[in-house]
């Protein structure tokens, strides 16, 4: 049986694993750029590739707590 394709407005539909809250990832929906793009990187010791993207409330606290040395 053939998957069911991604409906337009599901594409890039995402839950953020550290507080549940749904986002959408633009990489991931096929857009150009995503909305994560245009924030400061995270270094690379900070990120967790098991985790998954996180929504933008979260993701901004992280760079706050990196910029603040945290």
């Amino acid at each position: 049986m053939a998957a069911t394709p991604e409906r337009k407005e599901d594409a890039g539909a995402r839950t953020c694993p550290r507080c549940g809250t749904p986002f959408r990832c633009g990489a991931l929906a096929g857009d150009a750029r995503c909305w994560c793009a245009s924030l400061p990187a995270l270094p690379v010791e900070r990120l967790d590739a098991a985790s998954g993207c996180l929504c933008a409330a979260c993701l901004e606290a992280d760079i706050r707590r990196t910029e603040e040395g945290a």
